[in-house]
């Protein structure tokens, strides 16, 4: 049997197969309708916050979460230079704020193999 936490992630996958689906179909030109499409875009971008949410509080250790958050946002906000910056959302799940979450759980990862546990 599935754990929640198995059922969420696998919800969560769909949801984004579904996702890359609909922006396929909206932006050919064909069916581009822009307001729809940026509600269910918004529609799901708000489920899988919520999933993550709820995969957050349940993780095993939720202290190095919010760590790797806060590390993810100082790196995130280091780039503020950047044409397009845009200010840092809780929770949030642009393709910058994923690349900066991805940075500091590898930093984090390097440091705990040579000096566990740092994060």
């Amino acid at each position: 049997m599935k754990s929640t936490h198995e059922a969420l992630v696998q919800r969560v996958e769909q949801l984004e197969k579904f996702r890359a689906e609909v922006l396929t179909i909206c932006e050919s030109g064909k069916h581009r309708i822009k307001h729809t499409q940026l509600q269910m875009c918004s529609f799901l971008d708000r489920l899988k916050s919520q999933a993550l949410a709820v995969e957050r509080s349940n993780g095993p250790d939720n202290s190095e979460v919010l760590q790797i958050e806060a590390d993810a946002r100082r790196i995130y906000e280091s780039w503020a230079d950047k044409p397009g910056f845009v200010p840092w959302e809780a929770g949030g799940n642009s393709t910058m704020q994923e690349v900066a979450r991805a940075e500091a759980r590898r930093l984090c990862s390097e440091v705990s193999s040579n000096n566990p546990p740092t994060c």
